[in-house]
């Protein structure tokens, strides 16, 4: 992604990457989303089924809905800052995931003991993660689609300290063979583990 294009002898800095711009594009192996772009729009990579890596710059602020979902050959993802706003399943199937780190210094989202998920510091509502995430004791909930469409999960061990599982939290989770729920879980909500 350029941080600047130049049209009809004027130079635009980019600042925002739109809905659906990359859409299906299995052409792309890797992103780099400079610094100077705030936003990245709902499917802005959806689909991209060559993508294995992306760098997201320091001024992101929001990373929209279905952003990269279904990026089944991503593998790292690194949440800078500045990021404020994630939207649902913006890394849902994204199924050969195996690290997620945010970084230190994001006040809205955390990934605590190097669980590899993100975490929404305020409520400890884990709101993605991977096939490689373990469940922190301060997490007290998954959320809406945090795991959804991940095919590469083949069992689950859901510890005590979680005490609610959110709508979709494993839809769609095909490869799932076994679950093991924590006695203090009081609310699975609608379709948690459909499909």
């Amino acid at each position: 992604i350029p941080a600047s294009v130049n049209y009809n002898g004027k130079t635009y800095s980019v600042t925002s990457i739109g809905q659906q711009a990359c859409i299906n594009n299995n052409k792309i192996t890797s992103i780099t989303i400079p610094n100077g772009v705030t936003n990245i729009g709902d499917r802005a990579f959806f689909q991209c089924s060559q993508l294995t890596s992306i760098h997201i710059g320091n001024d992101v602020k929001n990373i929209g809905l279905g952003a990269f979902q279904f990026c089944k050959e991503l593998k790292n993802i690194v949440i800078p800052k500045g990021v404020m706003s994630i939207g649902l399943v913006a890394f849902s199937g994204c199924d050969k995931l195996e690290t997620i780190i945010v970084d230190k210094d994001n006040t809205i989202y955390d990934s605590r003991k190097n669980c590899n998920a993100i975490i929404e510091t305020s409520t400890n509502i884990m709101v993605v993660g991977c096939k490689n995430s373990s469940f922190p004791h301060s997490v007290t909930h998954i959320g809406n689609y945090a795991f959804a469409h991940n095919t590469s999960i083949k069992s689950l061990t859901i510890p005590d300290n979680i005490i609610g599982i959110g709508e979709h939290s494993f839809a769609y989770c095909e490869a799932l063979e076994t679950i093991s729920i924590g006695n203090n879980v009081t609310e699975i909500e609608k379709w948690g583990f459909y499909g």
